[in-house]
């Protein structure tokens, strides 16, 4: 597997994650070399266990590919790598007690959901979608754990709004990291280092006579008041929350420090959303060489909204996931693993 440069272990690893649309590929340090293991559907796929010198020669590979330092294994480094077809990733590398960890976030391909309608949300949540991004003004949230699809629903919804707006309107983006270049909006990524963070950025970005402003995700109070302030002065800002339930997200602004008035008057409503499997096409569920013997491959989107003007709830995350397995869309033990069976 591995040749004695380290070079196409390197590139073919790079290459068999893109291929299988993994989010992420692992290289855990271990007594003698790294384990390989890629995210695949939120399940971690094991690959062949590289040894020896060869897997320093591939961390070092990996290096050299992100521009990082080759010489230093002591401190923790990041860079961006180009995996070609469009696609890039973003290399993290620390140091354990048995060598370096490193960590690939493979981002997705320009175009691959561009659109609103490509996410796959159920119809009435769709059309809450677009209705939101069709606003002049006003905070929408996406909300959810990590890997539940939040910044791919924000990609998509900028790209939407460039498509049919952008002679109109300014779009401008606070990211951490920019996962995906987005032509026609002006992207800026965090940077720590310069003091550039998101509620600091955010606020640079309002002077730049923006209509629309995506920030990549609302984790402090200053970012949340500058973002909820600006959704009140004719902006239409879009972000993400880390929180379970689309209920969730006015009272986690409300934590944040966020006036009960300005919550009221600035945020129009929270799209919580998950990510389940789907059973393999090629095997009918029951494993085989395209699903790894899981018998899933590939996923499907559920979703609630919490509309701040609508006068009834929509269907739980749980009710609507229970509804797809009624429909056939996901086995029953795929919603048990989500959801736990509850409503």
């Amino acid at each position: 597997m591995m040749n004695e440069h380290g070079n196409d272990t390197a590139v073919s690893l790079l290459e068999e994650a893109a291929g299988l649309n993994a989010s992420d590929l692992h290289l855990d340090p271990v007594e003698d070399g790294h384990r390989v293991r890629m995210r695949v559907d939120g399940r971690f796929v094991d690959r062949p266990t590289v040894t020896g010198d060869h897997s320093q020669r591939l961390i070092g590979r990996l290096k050299v590919l992100a521009g990082l330092m080759v010489y230093r294994s002591d401190i923790p480094q990041e860079g961006r790598l180009e995996l070609g077809d469009g696609r890039e990733g973003r290399l993290a590398v620390i140091p354990s007690i048995r060598g370096e960890k490193a960590t690939i976030r493979l981002f997705s391909s320009a175009g691959a959901r561009d659109s609103v309608r490509s996410l796959g949300f159920q119809t009435e949540h769709r059309r809450w979608l677009e209705r939101a991004l069709a606003r002049e003004s006003g905070l929408v949230v996406a909300a959810g754990p990590s890997g539940s699809g939040k910044t791919t629903t924000l990609y998509a919804v900028i790209q939407e709004i460039i498509a049919h707006r952008g002679d109109f309107c300014q779009v401008c983006t606070i990211e951490d990291p920019v996962e995906r270049h987005i032509p026609g909006a002006t992207q800026v990524e965090v940077d720590r280092s310069r003091n550039l963070d998101f509620s600091s950025g955010l606020k640079f970005l309002l002077r730049q006579d923006p209509e629309v402003v995506m920030v990549g995700e609302i984790r402090d109070a200053e970012t949340a008041r500058v973002a909820v302030r600006a959704a009140m002065t004719g902006h239409l800002v879009f972000s993400t929350l880390h929180c379970g339930r689309a209920a969730e997200g006015g009272p986690r602004l409300l934590e944040m420090g966020v006036p009960d008035y300005a919550v009221n008057l600035g945020l129009v409503g929270v799209l919580a959303q998950r990510l389940l499997r789907k059973p393999c096409e090629a095997c009918d569920g029951g494993g085989c060489e395209t699903c790894y013997g899981t018998g899933f491959h590939g996923r499907c989107v559920v979703s609630e909204v919490v509309d701040r003007k609508a006068p009834e709830p929509s269907p739980s995350l749980a009710e609507s996931a229970a509804r797809m397995v009624a429909d056939g869309l996901i086995p029953a033990s795929e919603m048990e693993r989500v959801f736990g069976g509850g409503a």
